[in-house]
């Protein structure tokens, strides 16, 4: 996988400037024209279930255009209803795979959105404030995401979740971009919450996150494909622990 040919697309604005009703529906005549231009790969972005607190968010920033929220606030690893749920995208997968193309789909491993099940189910996963609030996520150079809640990645219970949900994502498609890739590196997490130290009560984990999940997904999915979204010139950092590709979206041609 030395050149692929991926193109990225919104889901949203791609049932919208297709007509189709949901996934399932994007004309053919798409499909064949992506397959005529020589791509191998579709990121596809945004299919994932946001909540209302990330649109109640995107709202306070854009008062009067029509706004959805982030699509990397993330409430529930299922394909928006609106889209036509997890079976409509299975049907584009296949449809897509028949023209020789696979499908990417997002993986957020860093923060989930603050209204997210785990909050109320297993708090216990993410960073806290000193006064006991769940801790946005952020990179450490920037303002938080107030949109999101940070997980603890230093707690090994986060792991097994987090490596969960991965493998349940890589049932329904053929890879993974995995958004800010680089934030769950054991020495840049520690370095950006080390204010924030985890209950000494949760067992702690050991070792890079990425070496156990992607040798976790590959057992199960030995072809899966992750594409590492990183900065920094982490990229060649990120393949040596099993990533096929980095992607400096700054840096991009």
């Amino acid at each position: 996988m030395s050149h692929p040919l991926l193109y990225e697309v919104f889901a949203r604005t791609w049932l919208v400037e297709s007509g189709a009703r949901t996934l399932a529906d994007i004309p053919d005549a798409d499909l064949d024209r992506l397959a005529a231009y020589g791509f191998d790969h579709v990121w596809l972005m945004g299919v994932w279930t946001l909540g209302p607190f990330g649109l109640a968010t995107a709202r306070t920033y854009f008062p009067d255009v029509e706004v959805l929220g982030s699509p990397y606030a993330i409430a529930r690893y299922s394909v928006d209803p609106s889209f036509g749920g997890d079976a409509a995208l299975a049907t584009l997968r296949t449809r897509l795979a028949r023209r020789g193309i696979r499908l990417i789909l997002d993986f957020v491993p860093n923060h989930t959105a603050r209204d997210h099940h785990w909050i109320t189910e297993a708090p216990e996963l993410y960073v806290h404030e000193p006064d006991g609030t769940i801790a946005c996520g952020k990179d450490p150079y920037f303002p938080a995401w107030t949109d999101t809640a940070q997980l603890d990645h230093r707690l090994a219970s986060t792991r097994e979740h987090v490596i969960a949900t991965l493998l349940s994502i890589a049932a329904r498609c053929d890879g993974v971009r995995c958004d800010m890739s680089m934030l769950v590196l054991e020495d840049i997490f520690e370095r950006t919450w080390a204010q924030h130290p985890p209950s000494p009560a949760q067992p702690r984990a050991t070792g890079e996150l990425w070496s156990t999940a992607i040798r976790t997904v590959r057992t199960q999915h030995p072809d899966f494909t992750l594409i590492a979204e990183a900065y920094w010139n982490l990229e060649e950092r990120l393949q040596r622990v099993g990533f096929d590709l980095g992607a400096d979206l700054l840096h991009r041609a």
